[in-house]
């Protein structure tokens, strides 16, 4: 799997799928391709997740993948996290 985020506008892309979602975490994950690095330490990923919803701006979608993604860091390392899946994600 290919993950080209410079192609994508403002650096995202598009993912509809809960089961692809997980493999583009994967696909980082191996990418990085360590466990360790002595000049970086441990590297987890955290993904914020949102659905474009009619009547929502850039600016409303960002937030909400933007809160979905601080609820991905906050619940632990390597963790995807939708913003439909959280209260007052709006």
């Amino acid at each position: 799997m290919d993950i080209q985020l410079d192609k994508a506008p403002c650096g995202y892309f598009s993912i509809s799928d809960a089961g692809l979602i997980q493999s583009v975490n994967q696909t980082l994950l191996e990418m990085l391709h360590y466990e360790r690095n002595e000049l970086l330490g441990r590297i987890t990923v955290s993904i914020g997740a949102a659905t474009v919803m009619p009547g929502d701006t850039d600016q409303t979608l960002i937030h909400k993948a933007d809160t979905a993604l601080y609820a991905s860091k906050t619940g632990g390392r390597n963790r995807i996290t939708h913003a439909d899946h959280l209260v007052n994600s709006k």
